[in-house]
C-alpha cells in the first residue's frame, strides 16, 4: 500500500506523550503528534494522519523524512528567523512598561521618546512607540479625561442624583 509509512519510531510513548507537552509552537506539537499517532497505531496510512492532524499528505511524507534521515532533533528543528529586527529589544519595552505601571507614569508618547532618548539612548519614532504601548503592551498613557473650571471638584452638584 503506498500510504503505508515504513518507519521505526526509536522514541517511546511516553516519551512522545512528553514531548508534545513540551512543544511551544503548534508546528511542533503537530510533528510530535504525528509519530505518536503512529507508534500507538492509531492510523493505519499518511492518508488518515494528514486528516487527523490537519496538515496535507506530502507534508506528512517531508516530515517522516526529515525523522527518517535526521532523527527527532531534525524534524524538530525551526528555521532562522527573518526579517527586520524589532527596533527595541524585551529588556527595554519592560522598563517601558514598569514605567508605565507607576502611578505617575508617562503622559504622552512624546514624554516616551525623550525618556528613550535620555535614557536608552533611542531614537525611536512616535508611530513605533505607539504601536508598542498600544497594542503589544496593552496599556493606555496615565492621562486625566478633561473637565471644565467652572465643574470645581464635586461633579453631581448640578441637582441629579443616581441611586
Amino acid at each position: 500500500m503506498s500510504g503505508v509509512p515504513k518507519i521505526e519510531i526509536a522514541e517511546s510513548v511516553e516519551e512522545l506523550k512528553l514531548l508534545m507537552k513540551q512543544q511551544k509552537t503548534g508546528l511542533g506539537y503537530a510533528k510530535v503528534q504525528s509519530l505518536y499517532l503512529l507508534k500507538i497505531k492509531a492510523v493505519e496510512n499518511v492518508n488518515y494522519l494528514a486528516v487527523i492532524i490537519g496538515r496535507g499528505e506530502s507534508t506528512i511524507h517531508r516530515w517522516l523524512q526529515l525523522y527518517k534521515i535526521g532523527g527527532l532533533s531534525s524534524l524538530l528543528e525551526e528555521p532562522p528567523k527573518t526579517g527586520k529586527p524589532k527596533k527595541l529589544d524585551i529588556e527595554t519595552v519592560a522598563k517601558i512598561q514598569h514605567e508605565l505601571s507607576e502611578p505617575e507614569g508617562f503622559i504622552s508618547y512624546q514624554e516616551i521618546q525623550l525618556w528613550l532618548l535620555a535614557c536608552q539612548d533611542l531614537e525611536i519614532s512616535y508611530s513605533t512607540i505607539h504601536r508598542i504601548v498600544r497594542y503589544e503592551l496593552q496599556s493606555k498613557l496615565k492621562v486625566p479625561r478633561p473637565t471644565h473650571e467652572k465643574q470645581g471638584e464635586h461633579p453631581m452638584q448640578s441637582g441629579f442624583c443616581f441611586y
